[in-house]
């Protein structure tokens, strides 16, 4: 059996693409505003999370595998709990 190739399908698919990542971007816009809405609060949590996820990457030898992001993700957790010692949230 032969295929027929139909040029709009490629067109299709990146439309249906594109629409997906218009969505994400206008859902993450979204939760954007609403976090600054908290804006009162010490995001605690937060860095709690991202020490924990800074910790299991380095036991999953990200500086092995990944050594500039894991030095980049050192560097803006240390920037952060600055700024939340300032109290620049």
């Amino acid at each position: 059996m032969s295929r027929i190739f139909n040029a709009d399908h490629g067109l299709m698919r990146w439309r249906k693409s594109r629409t997906w990542v218009i969505a994400c971007l206008i859902i993450l816009c979204a939760l954007e505003i609403s976090g600054c809405s908290m804006m009162g609060k010490p995001p605690t949590e937060a860095l709690a999370n991202a020490e924990l996820g800074l910790r299991a990457a380095s036991e999953a030898r990200a500086a092995e595998f990944a050594p500039m992001d894991l030095q980049s993700a050192r560097e803006k957790l240390e920037g952060s709990k600055q700024a939340m010692a300032a109290k620049r949230y």
